[in-house]
């Protein structure tokens, strides 16, 4: 299964349906006065924060999500169905970012505007205004001229109904017809200034690029975008005055709007380190993850997650691991996969840092820790003060046993201390695993949980 971290995709609200201008009509009820019903209000669209799902997969291929709209109301007080609720299910660790407004269906997508459109190719001439394809109507199933165009005399006047109905947003099957359920009535008195611009809330107001919401708990929901709300029938407008009211509201437009969606992975732990320093053969050996394993550099290229699970004397301690790519020098700016991946390190709440030699020219152990130090630090302030534990890993080899003494020698002057360990034969593990708990539990009594 391929692991996507990042989507863009619209999500519409339903639209509310159109209120009813509708009569009692009944046998002996002479003047049985108004009884057309509401519209129902538009379904929502609600993000889904589900521990099942590990990827955004899915919503890569799926890029539009529109609730259904509320229908319109009916005679005898009959209010329209309301449209269901959408709901977008999302993997634990979304975060939600506002990219646009979605004003309408097949729209250029907001992030597009940014590109500089493409200049004209040499030997393409483009016709000035007035001149190429005609503008053609279709009425009754008929092409028409449409009636003033320059040059040519209108064949053809479309229907002044017609066009009243098109305005007023009427399905195609009722501009057909050419006349709605409820009579000219509702046609004539339908209220236009409160119609599709006016929406069931004030709209919520985003920058691009705001962060809407972090979705971290399983079960977690979040409304992004309100249906509208449907219209008001013409029974709500009797008064003691006007006994006879022929007009009725029509349904407000639901919310829309483009998202960018970030996965940001879950762990308690995430491993950092250079290419090919043993990053995936450790989290094979302490968790029952299975990473490709290779000897070559970034052999990871998706993040990896693995439970860890250590002996305890009352309750099961377990913990999760997480393996990023290996980073490179200049990762905070984007460098080898960059900030791709070094966003899943924001939510961990303990820092490894893995070491091991190297036969590059110029790579040493502390000049590649004080490297990747730098790259955390330039990427953001997140990782201020966060727990931090330095492994040496291959250690089975010549040259690991040779770097053991000089380097601890080393990192003791900076008050680090240093967990030789061999991530194929598991020698010192044990004692590397306990230490992250132990940093675990202390970052959990000073956040107080």
């Amino acid at each position: 299964m391929r692991f996507i971290d990042r989507v863009r995709i619209q999500v519409r609200a339903g639209d509310g349906g159109d209120g009813a201008v509708a009569w009692r009509r009944e046998a002996h009820v002479p003047k049985g006065g108004p009884a057309g019903g509401d519209g129902g209000d538009g379904g929502d669209v609600v993000l889904v924060a589900d521990a099942q799902l590990a990827t955004l997969l899915d919503l890569k291929y799926r890029q539009h999500h529109h609730a259904p709209s509320g229908r319109p109301g009916g005679g005898a007080g009959k209010n329209g169905r309301g449209g269901e609720t959408l709901e977008v299910h999302v993997p634990l660790g979304t975060a939600v970012y506002y990219e646009g407004e979605a004003t309408g269906h097949g729209e250029r997508p907001p992030w597009l505007d940014d590109e500089t459109p493409d200049e004209t190719p040499e030997g393409i001439s483009v016709e000035p205004d007035g001149e190429g394809m005609d503008n053609v109507w279709i009425v009754d199933g008929e092409e028409v001229e449409a009636p003033g165009q320059a040059g040519e005399p209108a064949e053809a006047e479309a229907d002044p109904e017609r066009v009243e109905l098109i305005e007023l947003g009427a399905p195609a099957e009722v501009v057909a017809i050419g006349e709605t359920i409820s009579g000219g009535a509702q046609r004539r008195h339908m209220r236009r200034g409160t119609g599709r611009s006016r929406r069931r809330e004030e709209p919520r107001s985003y920058e691009r690029g705001d962060l809407i919401c972090d979705l971290d708990a399983d079960g977690e929901r979040l409304t992004i975008a309100r249906g509208g709300r449907g219209g008001r029938g013409n029974v709500h407008f009797r008064s003691s005055t006007n006994r006879a009211p022929d007009r009725a509201e029509a349904g407000t437009e639901g919310e829309g709007m483009w998202l960018r969606l970030e996965l940001k992975l879950l762990a308690d732990v995430g491993i950092v380190g250079y290419p090919n320093v043993g990053k995936s053969t450790l989290i094979s050996a302490i968790s029952r993850a299975r990473p490709e394993i290779g000897a070559y550099p970034f052999t990871t290229l998706v993040p990896q997650l693995g439970v860890v699970s250590l002996p305890g004397d009352t309750y099961e301690r377990t913990m999760v691991v997480a393996d990023v790519p290996g980073l490179v020098d200049g990762a905070s700016e984007g460098r080898g996969l960059g900030h791709e991946f070094l966003r899943h390190l924001e939510r961990t709440r303990v820092l490894l840092h893995l070491l091991a030699p190297d036969p590059t020219p110029g790579r040493e152990l502390l000049r590649d820790l004080d490297a990747l130090e730098g790259e955390l630090r330039r990427y953001g302030p997140m990782f201020e003060g966060r727990p931090r534990v330095v492994a040496l890993n291959k250690i089975d080899t010549t040259e690991g046993q040779e770097l053991i003494k000089a380097t601890r020698r080393a990192l003791r002057k900076r008050n680090i201390p240093l967990f030789p360990i061999s991530a194929v034969t598991g020698e010192g593990t044990d004692a590397l695993l306990e230490a992250l708990w132990r940093r675990l539990q202390l970052a959990d009594r000073a956040r107080g949980t």
